[in-house]
């Protein structure tokens, strides 16, 4: 295991993202706090109403549509993988898969109910899904582990405790998996990534990285949503942790962010939305032409 130091690197604000546009979306009807955002054939996806949970998007933000008030009592992660969305419930400590029209076709945790065993989450935060099918969900405010399940929602292993040492969390808050098949952990109360193996070895941490929220991958790159007390922005990495670019700033105009705590890569459009809390909108950044 190696540990990598992000600090100054990661918050130097001349490593600007060159070429990227920065824009508010559309005023969405009903807006809550964007918790999380999924990029599904090139349909966007939120969780971000307050009356109904999950929100589809069009390309300016607009609502099209918006449901989930049924089965979801406190919104938080989004996710799309092969075809299907996934999302995460704090209040009834649940993660649902679904298509995206909205139908669940599998939910794991049991309703209403914490704990920290094979059937059960507490508040569980995000899920990042492998390409064998396996599912692993970063669970979460409550309980401080990943859970890894099968391709058919049965229990196949956990890791992860309360704590600051090696492997260990406080807040396991966004997960994804890149394309060298190792598993990334925004472990956000402790202030940095720590990264594992499929079957959750610790193999790296980078350590003193601010407050990461949202984190996404284009299979190459990282990006990763930060807040420290002085800046909140988008960060983007190499997976071996190499800082690419960045941008931000904290507050209410274009660019800048106040708790950016979602965001998705969008292959199709070569961008990214970031949803954020506290500002209750969504940003999108486009991408330099030369951006993969």
């Amino acid at each position: 295991m190696k540990t990598v130091f992000l600090t100054t690197a990661v918050f130097t604000l001349s490593l600007a993202l060159t070429g990227a546009e920065v824009r508010l979306l559309a005023d969405r009807s009903d807006p809550g706090p964007v918790t999380g955002i999924a990029v599904q054939e090139g349909r966007i996806f939120a969780s971000g109403g307050l009356g109904e949970p999950l929100q589809e998007l069009d390309g300016t933000g607009a609502v099209r549509r918006a449901w989930g008030r049924k089965f979801i009592a406190d919104k938080h992660g989004l996710r799309s993988s092969g075809g299907y969305l996934y999302a995460t419930d704090i209040g009834n400590h649940q993660v649902f898969k679904m298509t995206p029209d909205g139908e669940v076709v599998m939910t794991l945790g049991e309703k209403g109910v914490p704990g920290c065993d094979e059937t059960h989450f507490n508040k569980p935060t995000d899920v990042a899904v492998a390409p064998d099918g396996d599912i692993y969900v970063t669970d979460g405010y409550g309980n401080r582990r990943v859970a890894c399940f099968g391709p058919d929602g049965r229990f196949k292993f956990a890791w992860g405790k309360e704590g600051s040492g090696p492997g260990e969390f406080k807040n396991p808050h966004n997960i994804v998996i890149g394309s060298d098949n190792r598993v990334y952990v925004a472990d956000r109360d402790n202030r940095r990534l720590q990264i594992f193996d499929r079957k959750g070895v610790l193999l790296e941490i980078r350590p003193d990285a601010g407050q990461l929220f949202g984190l996404d991958t284009d299979g190459e790159r990282l990006f990763l949503t930060v807040a420290r007390p002085e800046w909140h922005g988008l960060v983007v990495t190499a997976l071996d942790g190499t800082v690419l670019a960045s941008v931000g700033g904290k507050g209410k105009k274009e660019g800048e962010f106040d708790v950016p705590h979602s965001v998705a890569f969008d292959r199709g459009r070569n961008c990214l939305w970031i949803g954020e809390v506290n500002n209750r909108r969504l940003q999108k950044v486009q991408l330099p032409e030369t951006s993969k």
